[in-house]
């Protein structure tokens, strides 16, 4: 992504790393694409995006995801 996104952004998601501190049923294919929510909050604060997966919501923090494609509305 070329440059940080202040307001709540959809977005395609390709998850990079494994999520472990969730229940196994619920945690994202690692390299599978997802449709996301990106985030990059103010103060310092990590960026972030929520996916769907089985009908929850995850967050992924910085590193554990890589934003392929940004949803022009």
């Amino acid at each position: 992504m070329s440059k940080p996104l202040d307001e709540p952004t959809p977005c395609r998601i390709r998850v990079t790393k494994e999520v472990t501190d969730i229940f196994p049923r619920c945690r994202p294919e690692v390299g599978g694409i997802y449709d996301a929510i990106y985030r990059n909050p103010r103060l310092n604060l990590a960026e972030l995006c929520v996916i769907e997966v089985r009908g929850m919501k995850i967050i992924l923090r910085r590193g554990e995801f890589e934003v392929v494609e940004v949803i022009e509305a």
